[in-house]
């Protein structure tokens, strides 16, 4: 059995950190490695950092960031963005981070993730897919960087991708609705029951989290992990800045017995 995670994610863009409503209107938070230290103060379970201006822009990882942030934290911290190849998730996963997260590779060139997992195990691993619900209420892969035509179009089901790449060895999935991240909203808990028994990695799902009590509900539905940014990273109506995160006390008293 997983243990159930809460788990603040950081956006960066060119160096800085931000927050997106649908991947788009970026707000400036602040400088990575500092939210990152307030993080540690607060003990989080583990962090999620992308570097979505990377996958946007198709600038390369940078390496001497990623190594920054890597000494500072004291969690383990997951990183994606821009890794293309082997030898960048290598050059990542030796500077002390825990595991890459992966989109383009996982759908354009997954043996690459076989390289990975062959030398740092599966669990180096996560793969990325951000989701969109069709009009016919299927999931269907949305994409960053220009390929979403191409893939929205097709409209490739979430499900047939995991299960390809089950076959290759994943050590975990995140999925994240798009159409909710950033926007306090609720998480998709239908997305959350259609996906989490279709693989026997445990799954990060991500998008539109408003509170503990709804990240108890998608527990409840069958979620191993809950990531959220704007919830632990903005306030308010005027989104002002304010980087928190709750007790663990508190994450137990409205969770109970899902931790």
């Amino acid at each position: 059995m997983f243990n159930k995670r809460v788990i603040p994610t950081l956006l960066i863009e060119k160096g800085k950190l931000i927050k997106t409503e649908n991947f788009k209107s970026p707000i400036y938070v602040g400088d990575p490695i500092n939210v990152a230290k307030i993080f540690n103060e607060k003990q989080v379970d583990e962090l999620v950092i992308i570097d979505i201006g990377s996958t946007k822009l198709g600038y390369p990882p940078d390496f001497e960031l990623i190594g920054a942030i890597a000494s500072e934290c004291f969690m383990p911290v997951s990183y994606g963005g821009g890794i293309k190849k082997y030898e960048d998730a290598e050059k990542i996963l030796r500077m002390g981070i825990e595991k890459v997260i992966v989109q383009d590779m996982a759908l354009n060139n997954p043996q690459e993730i076989l390289k990975i997992t062959e030398v740092f195990g599966v669990q180096s691993v996560i793969v990325s897919f951000d989701v969109v619900k069709t009009k016919q209420g299927e999931y269907c892969l949305y994409a960053r960087n220009g390929m979403l035509k191409r893939m929205y179009e097709k409209k490739v089901p979430v499900l047939s991708k995991i299960k390809l790449l089950d076959s290759i060895g994943v050590g975990e999935y995140l999925i994240t609705s798009v159409e909710r991240e950033g926007t306090l909203k609720g998480l998709d808990l239908n997305l959350i029951k259609s996906t989490s028994n279709g693989t026997s990695s445990p799954i990060i799902y991500a998008g539109g989290a408003s509170d503990l009590e709804d990240i108890s509900k998608a527990f409840s539905c069958g979620a191993h992990a809950v990531s959220a940014g704007r919830l632990f990273t903005l306030h308010g109506g005027f989104k002002a800045v304010l980087v928190s995160y709750p007790k663990r006390s508190d994450i137990k008293s409205i969770l109970n017995d899902k931790l």
